[in-house]
């Protein structure tokens, strides 16, 4: 069977490895009910990192052992990309069926926030008018998918540094009908 080579059917798989791997943790999260702490974060970077390195690792051991930065960068991107989109859907169906009583209880410790943090009541009143118009299944969806893709960008940055792998051929990426026009010159 022939290894398909295109950086979205890679990054479609490694983007599912990846989203479905962050939908358990955060299920995992829910069920102890676990609050966002730096131990979270860390977890979930670091399944960012390690779903992105294998995923441009495959990518570029299926186009011969060789990847420019870019082509590593666009790789961890993709990957992202469809996390990202699954991690939107998970986001809106999370908010609206399974907990949908997060947003409501972000709004009491939103606006418990405010009243320790000694804001007048006019304060209060517009912040929380504001904060309720932005929190809705379909926004925390948006931000999911963008804070993942921004995510995913800022590590593939990185990783692609380490990933890259430069083709010793100097004629690998040049057609040959490039290679005959320069002869004929």
């Amino acid at each position: 069977m022939q290894e398909n080579k295109s950086v979205w059917y890679n990054g479609m798989l490694y983007g599912a490895y990846l989203g479905v791997s962050m939908i358990i943790l955060s299920l995992i999260y829910s069920s102890l009910k676990v609050e966002n702490s730096s131990l979270t974060n860390f977890l979930t970077i670091s399944l960012l990192i390690v779903w992105i390195v294998l995923g441009t690792r495959k990518y570029r051991a299926n186009l011969g052992g060789f990847v420019s930065y870019s082509g590593a960068l666009g790789a961890g991107v993709v990957i992202t990309l469809f996390a990202g989109v699954l991690a939107a859907f998970f986001s809106y169906i999370f908010l609206t069926v399974i907990e949908p009583d997060t947003i409501a209880n972000s709004i009491v410790e939103f606006e418990n926030n405010l009243i320790e943090n000694g804001d007048d009541e006019e304060t209060i009143a517009t912040s929380l008018k504001m904060y309720k118009k932005f929190a809705t299944p379909t926004f925390f969806a948006i931000f999911a998918f963008l804070g993942n893709l921004l995510m995913g960008f800022l590590v593939s940055l990185i990783t692609s540094l380490f990933l890259k792998r430069k083709n010793p051929n100097p004629f690998a990426n040049v057609g040959d009908e490039q290679i005959i026009d320069s002869e004929i010159k």
